[in-house]
């Protein structure tokens, strides 16, 4: 506001007899001025930009963490890197298994049961594009990633299969596994249970958040 009514100013000023030195002064205030006009429009343009930087950065830390998928309700929680070799111990596997993560995020218990056993074969379902696109740069190139609907996915050659699902997703997901597992499939669900499926074992996990503390291990008879 003060600029702009220097400038006015000015105008004013180029409107009257002044004399040469003072015109003089006048030309380079004028300058100045147009200066600070500039420097103002440079940084209003910054400051602008930076606004909408962290306005897209956090709506991609949203759409990432805090995402909530229409369908399922649910939105993505890893889990604690500091569990995996944990679960990776309840998952009990054996070279060849065919291990499947329902909701498989960064695929990150994917990438620690490979590791633990490379001669498994690891398949992960994730329905968010970001968090997918993310497991794809995170995994090992053996690790097979599909991005889609967990429902769509057929289990029939799944050994192990691992989830860490809301509740009601554990509880829509029941049929799906009672058809189209075998005899002999160990399933291990983090922190919620299967709804009246009886499981074989429950683990406390040491150190662990409230909201990621049990294991629940069930094998199909």
């Amino acid at each position: 506001m003060a600029l702009a009514w220097k400038a006015g100013w000015v105008k004013a000023l180029e409107s009257s007899n002044l004399s040469p030195s003072a015109r003089n002064y006048l030309s380079r205030f004028k300058r100045r001025l147009r200066a600070a006009l500039s420097y103002n429009a440079l940084m209003s343009l910054i400051v602008a930009s930076l606004i909408l930087l962290l306005l897209a950065i956090a709506g991609a830390f949203y759409v990432i963490f805090g995402w909530v998928n229409l369908t399922n309700k649910i939105g993505y929680v890893p889990v604690p890197n500091g569990l995996l070799p944990q679960i990776v111990s309840a998952l009990e596997l054996a070279p060849g298994d065919m291990l499947y993560d329902l909701g498989c995020g960064d695929g990150r218990v994917l990438t620690a049961a490979f590791e633990s056993r490379p001669s498994i074969s690891a398949v992960g379902v994730e329905n968010n594009p970001l968090v997918y696109a993310a497991a794809r740069r995170l995994s090992p190139s053996q690790v097979r990633l599909r991005l889609g609907n967990l429902f769509d996915v057929d289990l029939t050659d799944a050994t192990v299969v691992f989830a860490y699902l809301h509740p009601d997703l554990n509880r829509a997901l029941i049929l799906k596994l009672e058809i189209e597992l075998r005899s002999g499939t160990r399933v291990v669900t983090l922190q919620f249970p299967l709804p009246g499926w009886t499981p074989s074992q429950t683990v406390e996990l040491s150190g662990a958040p409230a909201y990621a503390s049990r294991l629940y291990v069930y094998d199909i008879e």
